[in-house]
This record gives structure tokens, C-alpha cells and sequence, in this order.
């Protein structure tokens, strides 16, 4: 109601309070001075605080994924890690390949069917071993494959542990459980045949 106290003179800045008190604004322009006024202004605060935290519960509701759709999700990342593993990993093997063509063509002779050999007297296993990883590990090309794959294994285990350890947990949990009544039981199992073995010596002893 209007009051000649204060600045809530007519029903519009009634109505400017209520939603300065909810929108959590405060502006101080337009305040009550009764008991009533007060005991509204706080309702309409606590109505705003209730009416906010359901808002964003409902959102978050809808917005988050269950968990099914969760493990759909993980499984479908897993799929695609692995089939980017293999590609990657096919990478790799070809340019190894290469280099081993590259190193057998630089260092071997043809044979006569044509193909090309290294001879046995040419040079040492071991050094011909060192010569070969030296050119391996010098083809820029054969260490980005090397790299990529790598962190493609790195990103698949990273995957594969976020979604077995909840799993392993509640299958850990559960056998404690179950090895922790297995262990109460045969506790009272004992407990009685230690009471009747105790009334079987009394009753030889009487």
C-alpha cells in the first residue's frame, strides 16, 4: 500500500522493487519502510534464490549426458583411436620399408634374378645394422610417423583408462564386499564351534 514514508509511493515502483530484489540487482532507489513491504521483499528474494537453482538444475539436466550415452561415446572414441592406430602404425611399417629399400639399393648389388642382396663379406652385421638405423633415424619422414603413432598409443590408453577404472573400482568394491561377508561368516562359524566345543568339555568334565 501506498505510505507517505519512504519512496514506494505509487504501484509501478512497487513493482520496480520486486524485480530489482529478484534479479539479485539491489539498485537502493526504491526500498520498503513496513514490516510488510520487508516480509515481501524477502519472499520475492528467497522465490528468486529457489527459482534460479531450479533453472540451472533443469539446464544442467538436459545439457548432460546419462551413462549410457557416456559409454557410447567412449566406445565410439575407442573405435576411432584404434582404427587411427592402425593407419598410423600402417605409416609407419612403409616408410620403414622405404628406408630399408633405400638402404639395401645404396649398399647392395643385383643378383641374377634381378633382385638386390647385400653381400656377406661387405661389411660387418653390426656395423650394417648401425649404418641402417643411422638412415632410419635420419628420415625426418620416418620419425613424424614414429611420433604421431606414439601419441595416438598415449591418447588410446588415456581413453581405455578413463573408461575401465570406474568399472574396475565398482568390480573391486564389490569383491571386498563379498570377501568381507565371506570373512563374517566364517567368523561366526568359528565362534559357534568354539562355544560347543567349550560345552562339550564341560559336559566330560561334569
Amino acid at each position: 500500500r501506498p505510505t507517505d514514508a519512504g519512496t514506494l509511493q505509487n504501484f509501478a515502483n512497487c513493482v520496480w522493487l520486486i524485480i530489482i530484489t529478484m534479479t539479485t540487482v539491489g539498485y537502493g532507489d526504491e526500498y520498503p519502510t513496513t514490516s510488510l513491504g520487508r516480509v515481501v521483499s524477502i519472499l520475492a528474494s528467497i522465490t528468486a534464490v529457489i527459482m534460479l537453482a531450479v533453472t540451472i538444475n533443469l539446464v544442467i539436466s538436459k545439457v548432460s549426458l546419462d551413462r549410457n550415452e557416456s559409454q557410447l561415446i567412449n566406445v565410439i572414441d575407442r573405435i576411432s583411436l584404434r582404427t587411427d592406430m592402425r593407419r598410423k602404425a600402417t605409416v609407419v611399417i612403409q616408410r620403414w620399408i622405404r628406408a630399408l629399400l633405400a638402404f639395401t639399393n645404396q649398399h647392395g648389388q643385383k643378383n641374377k634374378q634381378g633382385y638386390v642382396v647385400i653381400e656377406e663379406n661387405f661389411k660387418s652385421t653390426k656395423r650394417k645394422n648401425l649404418e641402417l638405423r643411422a638412415q632410419v633415424m635420419s628420415n625426418v619422414g620416418m620419425l613424424v610417423a614414429i611420433n604421431d603413432f606414439r601419441e595416438c598409443a598415449q591418447a588410446s590408453f588415456v581413453t581405455n583408462m578413463d573408461g575401465d577404472l570406474p568399472t574396475m573400482v565398482g568390480e573391486l568394491h564389490s569383491k571386498l564386499e563379498l570377501q568381507n561377508d565371506m570373512l563374517t561368516d566364517l567368523a561366526t562359524k568359528v565362534l559357534e564351534v568354539q562355544e560347543l566345543v567349550d560345552s562339550l568339555a564341560s559336559d566330560a568334565a561334569a
